[in-house]
């Protein structure tokens, strides 16, 4: 399973997003279905994510939308998880970016602010780690959006 999740994550970065939708779909279902695992596990919801960003690339916005917040909640419900692990973080972070996106920065601002918050004081990340500097720059493309709106 983890090959063929690997291949929709290569078919993303090749631009291939048709492609990479159809293989992660019956990816994240044989996830869901498998009795180890189920639609919650942590795998399963790195499948779920991954279709968001694929929806996303494939400019279906609102349903990636719709697929990352229900991605976000259930990683912050999953105790082995929860609200502050990089991988809910990430899920924030990609639902902030297709609200921004969509024009919604107000709705956006509030959970970009959250996870810049949550990286600076994560001791492996911090305020000059990748990731934490991409959150800061989605906050000043929401600030710009929101000033020119």
């Amino acid at each position: 399973m983890i090959s063929l999740h690997l291949k929709s994550e290569i078919l993303h970065r090749l631009d291939r997003d048709d492609e990479a939708l159809a293989n992660e779909l019956g990816v994240a279902e044989a996830l869901k279905d498998n009795p180890d695992l189920g639609p919650s596990h942590p795998v399963t919801l790195t499948s779920r994510h991954l279709i968001a960003q694929i929806l996303l690339g494939l400019g279906r916005d609102e349903e990636a939308l719709s697929r990352a917040c229900a991605v976000a909640e259930a990683r912050k419900k999953n105790p082995a998880l929860g609200p502050l692990h990089p991988d809910t973080l990430a899920s924030l972070h990609l639902v902030a970016t297709i609200l921004n996106r969509l024009g919604r920065g107000l709705e956006a601002l509030p959970i970009e602010l959250t996870v810049t918050d949550a990286l600076d004081v994560n001791p492996a990340f911090g305020p000059s780690h990748l990731h934490t500097l991409a959150s800061r720059k989605l906050i000043a493309r929401i600030l710009e959006r929101i000033g020119g709106a």
